[in-house]
């Protein structure tokens, strides 16, 4: 892709964006303390002061930080604006990182045709981290599952792997792989993927040897998304109490907010991509923490 072609990145916000604006509530984001009165508060001395000593530090903060800030507390409208700003960045890195969450802002809000095209314009820059490029074309696999072209899907996939290389990042697309071979109703191939993938990704090493209750776990979240839905997949965790820190379990890709049901606090992680993501949070947070972890959909 051209960088002219990337700079034409239009900064209006799609009207489905402003519908779908609340994902999550005011709380967020990578630590969760106490009984979460004022969890407002929270959210901004977390998401705001840091990016104020950032400005302090190094000149006005960026749109791209904004953005990620904004996508993080579920403020899809506002994020969607800053990153479209993003998205005309001179310097690569940016410019992909800004597409991607676009993709995934549009993936998420059923936007599937506008996903697959952020996504493929975050996969095209020149110069950017070879990370962004393995996550940016795992999400066109993201979206092609999705929209129910599962064939399309494993194409992606299979490229997105073989620039993840065959580590834990290679094995976690092979998982989505899996997936795809399911609801072509090709079990035996489904399992090879997954017994493959297990084995190379160590928060799921617990369910080596139980490979087909992994799957069988696996293929009950989330399955056959229906065309041009919005179904999600979240991860619901707790009652909490005290300090439930979350920094070095998500990463700023996931939004997280605080529910409350009778009296106690939960902790929701989502929308996300699809069931993989959601088994590997689940096991992470279980490892962690010795509280309930469910995964659910709506």
């Amino acid at each position: 892709m051209t960088r002219n072609r990337m700079e034409k990145q239009s900064s209006q916000v799609p009207e489905m964006w402003k519908r779908n604006n609340k994902l999550a509530g005011p709380m967020d984001t990578r630590t969760v303390s106490g009984p979460f009165r004022g969890s407002s508060c929270f959210l901004y001395c977390f998401l705001i002061i840091p990016l104020l000593c950032s400005a302090v530090l190094a000149g006005p903060v960026d749109d791209l930080t904004m953005g990620e800030a904004s996508y993080m507390s579920g403020n899809l409208a506002e994020a969607a604006q800053r990153l479209s700003n993003a998205a005309g960045s001179e310097t690569p890195t940016q410019a992909q990182r800004a597409l991607y969450l676009l993709g995934r802002i549009s993936l998420f809000t059923g936007d599937f045709r506008q996903a697959k095209e952020y996504f493929e314009r975050s996969a095209d820059i020149d110069g950017a981290r070879a990370a962004g490029r393995w996550m940016a074309l795992a999400g066109i696999g993201d979206t092609l599952y999705a929209s129910g072209r599962h064939e399309e899907a494993i194409r992606r996939y299979r490229i997105a792997q073989g620039e993840a290389g065959n580590g834990k990042d290679g094995a976690v697309i092979g998982l989505k792989i899996a997936l795809c071979e399911h609801s072509l109703g090709r079990e035996t191939d489904a399992l090879g993927h997954l017994r493959a993938a297990l084995a190379q990704i160590p928060v799921l090493s617990g369910w080596v040897g139980r490979e087909e209750e992994f799957y069988h776990s696996m293929t009950m979240v989330g399955i056959e998304p229906p065309e041009q839905t919005e179904m999600r997949i979240y991860v619901e965790a707790g009652p909490v109490k005290g300090d439930f820190r979350i920094d070095d379990i998500v990463g700023i890709d996931v939004v997280v907010q605080e529910l409350r049901k009778g009296g106690r606090s939960y902790i929701l992680f989502g929308p996300l991509t699809d069931s993989v993501e959601a088994m590997i949070l689940s096991e992470k947070i279980r490892n962690r923490f010795s509280i309930p972890v469910e995964i659910i959909s709506r």
